[in-house]
Order: C-alpha cells, then structure tokens, then sequence
C-alpha cells in the first residue's frame, strides 16, 4: 500500500514520480525512465503493458537506475513496434558513455505490432545508470526485460537459478 502512495504524494508535492532503483533482474517498464531527452509516455496497443514510449527517434534516450546484484553477462530483451525503419538501432550506454551493447531493431509489421528482440550484455556489479539510446530510426518502447546472468558451460547450474518458471 506504502508503494502506491509514496508516487502519488511526490507527483502531489514536487510535480513529479519517485523513480526507484531496479533490481536487476527484472522487467524495467519504458516509462520507469529516471531521465530522458523530453519523451513522453502514452498508452500502447501492446497486450504486455499500459504505456509505451512511442514515435522515439534519432538522438532520443532513456536513463533507468538499476542494481545489478551480480556481475556478468546478461540477456536483455526489449519490447519494440516498428513500421517505418529498416535501419533502426539502439545502443545500450554505461553512465560514462561507453557502448555496452547495440541492437538492429527489425520492422515489426506496424506501430501496433509488437516483438520482443534480445541482446547481450555485460554488466558489472552495483548501482549504476543503464542509457537507452536511439541511434537512428524511429520506433516504440514498452519495456525492457534484463534477466539472470547467463552460465558458462561446463558448469554447476542450480534449479533454482531459473528465469522464468
């Protein structure tokens, strides 16, 4: 209850929402952006979600606070509508700047149609700000899904170590 009533006495207070830390793993919703380049969210046709980030372009970004319990190499997927580039790309940025991973986002049919594109990436452990940004073409964004770091093989894998069950 505590949760849903410390947002809504912020945006009374201040005019804004409290964007909390995300443990990582986890689905990070588009609009649980900490920052962004002016984007606004709005509702999607996606039956996985309430808001997108839609019609993001060239130069547009997304900053998400996260806490990665444990460093390594993490599977992303990302939820995306595209039906007009046939060259767009995001490109996942540390706080620093650096390029931690890009991503060819393929046309999905339509802006109400939707697919969910992986990619890897390596993260380090702690707190730290993840970027979103799009490099070029234009597309919607209706969350990001970071999941368990993935093993090596040969390896102990444990059952419980499970995604998603």
């Amino acid at each position: 209850m505590i949760r849903k009533i410390l947002p809504l006495l912020a945006l009374l207070l201040w005019g804004t929402t409290l964007r909390a830390q995300v443990p990582v793993p986890a689905r990070i919703e588009a609009e649980a952006f900490t920052a962004s380049s002016g984007l606004t969210a709005g509702g999607t046709s996606d039956e996985a979600g309430d808001y997108e980030m839609g019609w993001i372009n060239d130069g547009h970004w997304l900053d998400y606070s996260v806490n990665v319990h444990a460093p390594g190499l993490y599977k992303v997927h990302f939820r995306v509508a595209n039906g007009f580039s046939d060259d767009a790309r995001l490109k996942l940025l540390d706080a620093g700047g650096a390029v931690l991973a890009q991503l060819d986002v393929p046309r999905t049919g339509g802006m109400s149609s939707w697919k969910t594109v992986p990619m890897l990436v390596s993260l380090p452990a702690g707190t730290q700000t993840l970027r979103v940004f799009i490099e070029k073409g234009i597309f919607s964004l209706n969350w990001l899904d970071v999941l368990h770091e993935l093993k090596t093989l040969p390896g102990k894998v444990e059952a419980e170590a499970f995604d998603r069950a």
